[in-house]
This record gives C-alpha cells, sequence and structure tokens, in this order.
C-alpha cells in the first residue's frame, strides 16, 4: 500500500483532505465551480455498524450527510446512509444491537416469521422510528444498490421509490433465509450478490451525468467508509472457504448467478481498495480518500453478540471523533 498512514488509529489510503474538507459545508474548485462530494459505504451485514458509527462521529463533529453530494449505499449499508440523512446516525448502535441472540423479540420474529437474521424485525423497527420526512429533505442524492436474480447492479435514487422501507430491504435480502422486495417492476435482493462492482458502476453513472465540456474542470473527492479493516492486512483463507462452503449450500444450486456474485464479494472489496491506493495523475480533478477500521474493530458479518457489537461500535465513534479533531481546520485570528 503506497499512500497509507495511520491517523488516531484510523487507516487512511489517499489524500485526508477530503475528509478534511466536508467540515465546510460547500468547497469552490480550482475553476470557480463547487466541488462534487460522494460517500460510498458497502455495507456487509453486522459489519455495517463500522460505517454507522463513522457516520455518528461525523455528525457530532458538524458534518451533516448535507455535506456531501451524492452517496452510494449497499447491503446494511443502506439504513446507515439513510439514518445519516434523517439525522438519526445516534440510533444505529442501538438498531444493531437489537438484533443479538439477547433480543428475546428476535428469537420470536425467527420462530413465528423465519426471520433468521432478525432484519424483518429491524424494518418494523425503523418504520416506527425513523424520521422519513427529515430524509427526504436531505439535499444529498442517496443511491441504494440491489441485485436482480442474473446478479445484474441495479442502482436506486432512494427518494424516488415508493417505499423507502422495501428498498432497503431488498438491499439487505440474503437468499433462501431473507426474501427480497420488487422494486420499480424488478425482483430485487441484497447489492452484494452483484457479479460486477456496484462502486464502479456508480462512478461510471456519475462521470457520464457531467457534462463532457466540464468534466476536465469538475473536481470531485470522492471518500470510501469501509466496514472491515484493509484486505491486503486483514484476511483469513479459513473465512472465505467457510463463506463460499455457506453460499453452496445455500444459494448455489436454485440461484447459480447469485452465488457467482457472493463468491465474488471479496475480490470486489480488494479491487475498490486497490482503487483508492493507486495515485491517478490522469485524473487531476479526482480526490479520493478510504478509511478503514484497525484489526480491533473488526465486526465479522453474523456477529450475534451483543457486547462485542457494543464495544466494537463505541470504539469506532471514539476514533473516528479524535481523527476528526486532528484533521479539523484550525482559524487563527
Amino acid at each position: 500500500m503506497r499512500r497509507v498512514k495511520v491517523i488516531e488509529n484510523v487507516v487512511v489510503v489517499g489524500d485526508e483532505n477530503v475528509v478534511r474538507d466536508l467540515f465546510y459545508p460547500k468547497i469552490i474548485g480550482k475553476n470557480s465551480m463547487p466541488t462534487l462530494r460522494a460517500v460510498i459505504e458497502p455495507g456487509g451485514t453486522k459489519s455495517g455498524l463500522t460505517g454507522g458509527q463513522r457516520f455518528c462521529a461525523f455528525e457530532e463533529m458538524g458534518i451533516s450527510a448535507s455535506h456531501f453530494d451524492k452517496g452510494l449505499f449497499t447491503s446494511a449499508a443502506s439504513c446507515n446512509g439513510i439514518a445519516y440523512a434523517a439525522k438519526q446516525s445516534h440510533m444505529i448502535l442501538e438498531y444493531y444491537q437489537k438484533i443479538s441472540l439477547l433480543n428475546p423479540h428476535i428469537l420470536w420474529s425467527a420462530i413465528t416469521r423465519r426471520d433468521y437474521l432478525g432484519l424483518l424485525y429491524l424494518m418494523d423497527e425503523l418504520r416506527s422510528t425513523l424520521d422519513v420526512e427529515t430524509f427526504r429533505k436531505c439535499p444529498t442524492d442517496i443511491t441504494i444498490a440491489v441485485a436482480d436474480l442474473r446478479a445484474n447492479v441495479h442502482l436506486h435514487k432512494a427518494k424516488e421509490v415508493e417505499d423507502i422501507f422495501d428498498l432497503m430491504m431488498a438491499s439487505s435480502a440474503l437468499l433462501p433465509d431473507i426474501y427480497g422486495r420488487e422494486i420499480n417492476g424488478i425482483y430485487s435482493v441484497d447489492g452484494g450478490y452483484t457479479i460486477d462492482s456496484t462502486v464502479i458502476a456508480w462512478l461510471r453513472k456519475i462521470l457520464s451525468e457531467i457534462p463532457k465540456e466540464q468534466r476536465t474542470k469538475q473536481r470531485i473527492d470522492l471518500l470510501y467508509i469501509a466496514n472491515r479493516p484493509h484486505p491486503r492486512v486483514h484476511f483469513s483463507k479459513l473465512e472465505e472457504y467457510i463463506f463460499h462452503k455457506l453460499i453452496d449450500w445455500t444459494t448455489a444450486k436454485k440461484y447459480p448467478e447469485l452465488a457467482r456474485g457472493a463468491r465474488s464479494i471479496d475480490g470486489k472489496l480488494r479491487k475498490v481498495a486497490d482503487l483508492f491506493d493507486k495515485p491517478r495523475p490522469h485524473f487531476p480533478f479526482l480526490r479520493m480518500c478510504a478509511l478503514f477500521p484497525m484489526p480491533d474493530e473488526n465486526i465479522y458479518p453474523i456477529e450475534m453478540r451483543k457486547k462485542i457489537l457494543r464495544t466494537c461500535g463505541e470504539l469506532t465513534r471514539m476514533r473516528t471523533e479524535k481523527f476528526l479533531c486532528a484533521l479539523m481546520p484550525k482559524h487563527e485570528i
């Protein structure tokens, strides 16, 4: 890793000025054009708590979702992104802790609704607590990625769908245990099942929306919120083997394309990590930064222990606040 550094126990890959400039609601580039600022979070079931706690710290330090022009969220990250836009990121830890083995409501939901991961219960909680009106007023253009049953990428603007909770449910639907939802006429499931990278597809879409005459002038700041430690530092072949076997047992026979996409998750995450690691002299208008947690903050995707969720989540939030304090612009009088 060529451009990696550790600032207050946050692993930073790329240009940390992307984060430093977030303390300002808007940034004007060299060509007198506003900088387009975008954030990406990939999700990862329970690992998504890491990104949720990053957003909680951002909000505590005055960096609201409105400081970003665009956002891409996949899988469990869809809940994080919506809560951040609704100014309720402080509730994310509570949401994740409720999906634990110590919650009798989870056991009852599993018995009565086959809700083995607690997602149906979580959606019930979100419907009763999420401030949808504040979310819709947030100026950030939020996109949620899902897959169809052929493992193709579908990108949906969160504010344009009829039911935001159906979209969040679809984005986290792990077949065959969690059923998907029909979004805009297409049966949709967890965005992690896609064969192609949702991040690459979304970036291409963003660039295509910029007029050709502005593409060399429009500065873009891109922030990637990783939920697992950097794959070049923390990678377990045993963990990957167990995950692939689980996919073979549960998904491969009926949905071979989705199984192929699921097996490529680690590879897609490594590809995105490398994307932020490499300097790009041919794209001087593009600044990129990725934030990775330390190994002791790692939350496994199927973690159900409330103590681990709380301890690791609070550690991530605390370190992120210290990290932001270290980058906060100093104004001298």
